[in-house]
């Protein structure tokens, strides 16, 4: 069994607070990938570090994941 090592402290999280916020966020500048992953991490109140969402981009890069920002 793996072990998991984020703790997690929310108690309720709402999927249209996170869309919102990922949207607010990706408005604001963030890439696609970091708001997602900001908001999410911010809904759950994850124990991620934020220089670990700046490695998204080059993980979910067009040239790794075409279409990865389309809107569809």
């Amino acid at each position: 069994m793996l072990e998991s090592i984020v703790t997690y402290h929310a108690k309720e999280v709402s999927p249209h607070a996170v869309l919102k916020n990922a949207e607010e966020l990706y408005a604001g500048g963030f890439f696609c990938c970091e708001a997602v992953m900001k908001a999410i991490r911010d809904a759950f109140q994850a124990d991620v570090p934020s220089p670990l969402l700046r490695c998204l981009p080059g993980c979910l890069s067009e040239q790794v994941v075409p279409d990865a920002c389309a809107v569809h």
